[in-house]
């Protein structure tokens, strides 16, 4: 009878037991990319940033053998600073699916329901709430039709990819070269060597995003909407696995640089997929959240007067006693772990 050796996989490896074989080996894990919010990037290294641009973009391709594309175009939001997914669109050979807007699909052009079968190239169905497109070669892309995508390539892509989610070598420090092979650090120049389509896909022309530019009650209300990611319980156990400061700083991003009432709660989807990979689950994180049922007051109340001395007379932006509970309305499930 064979032993099985006791193996300890690197972390870019998983133990896992192949067909025909009896005892597990280390497998390279599949690679996971993460668009979310204002957008904020997660390569499939781990490498984390955020970039503005409002124009269309190349977000995952094949760059060894041209097998697909996956494109992204980012819509302004109010400011001159903000943006969004608005469309995501992967080109496999002569075929061409786009998600949009409220989750529509078409497929070269044509609008479809799904679930939706294209023989020899992809499977598209609802699943939890998003739209889940399973490609025959190897991909995965998941999306909510309001900006969060969640892109899944097989290990046999590893150290052929190139694009905004970098090139899935395990080594997160090299992502950020641009279209001509320059390493960079700085996130506005290398995200723009990656655009496509010309300034005619660009929703307004491009700004950086500058320091200093919110009213103080406006950073304080995203403090106090980003701030579960520490003090919830539904968090405590995950918060031992995955380190949340980049989802709370983008959280905070969000909440600041938009009007609405959820903006904050693409940075707490996030999170809760990378707590459910890790098998810590947050249950109930949309409703704690404020991302679920009515907003409370103090989110949605208008004040008079100039955001510091408006903000220095309503306490109750810093004070806990203030907070209306949510509701007990049902909490939206985090999309389903794709494996």
């Amino acid at each position: 009878m064979e032993r099985c050796p006791v193996l300890t996989c690197p972390p870019d490896q998983t133990l896992r037991q192949l067909p025909g074989q009896c005892c597990q080996k280390c497998v390279d894990i599949d690679g996971i990319c993460t668009v979310f919010g204002d957008p904020h990037y997660k390569t499939f290294d781990g490498k984390f940033y955020s970039f503005q641009g409002s124009c269309k973009y190349q977000l995952a391709s094949d760059c060894v053998n041209g097998t697909f594309s996956i494109r992204i175009s980012n819509d302004a939001r109010n400011t001159s600073h903000s943006s969004w997914t608005r469309t995501a669109t992967l080109r496999i050979g002569g075929t061409k699916i786009n998600m949009g807007k409220k989750m529509r699909i078409k497929v070269n052009g044509h609008r479809v329901m799904l679930p939706h079968k294209i023989d020899g190239v992809a499977d598209i169905t609802r699943s939890n709430g998003s739209v889940l497109l399973k490609a025959d070669i190897g991909i995965q892309l998941l999306w909510d039709g309001d900006g969060f995508l969640e892109v899944t390539v097989s290990s046999v892509y590893k150290g052929k990819l190139c694009g905004l989610c970098g090139n899935f070598n395990s080594v997160a420090r090299d992502d950020m070269k641009t279209r001509d092979g320059r390493l960079l650090n700085d996130t506005w120049r290398f995200g723009s060597s990656w655009r496509v389509g010309g300034t005619r896909a660009c929703t307004r022309r491009q700004k950086r995003p500058g320091p200093n530019m919110y009213r103080q009650s406006k950073m304080m209300k995203a403090r106090r909407l980003c701030r579960g990611f520490r003090r919830y319980e539904e968090f405590t156990d995950c918060g031992t696995k995955v380190n949340p400061q980049n989802y709370q700083e983008a959280c905070e991003v969000d909440a600041r640089s938009c009007s609405g009432t959820h903006c904050h709660c693409a940075a707490y989807r996030a999170y809760a997929r990378e707590c459910a990979r890790v098998g810590a689950e947050p249950r109930n994180w949309a409703r704690v959240a404020w991302c679920e049922g009515t907003p409370p007051p103090w989110l949605t109340r208008r004040r008079k007067g100039p955001g510091r001395a408006a903000a220095r007379k309503d306490t109750s932006i810093l004070d806990p006693s203030a907070v209306q509970k949510p509701n007990n309305s049902r909490s939206r499930p985090p999309p389903p772990i794709l494996h």
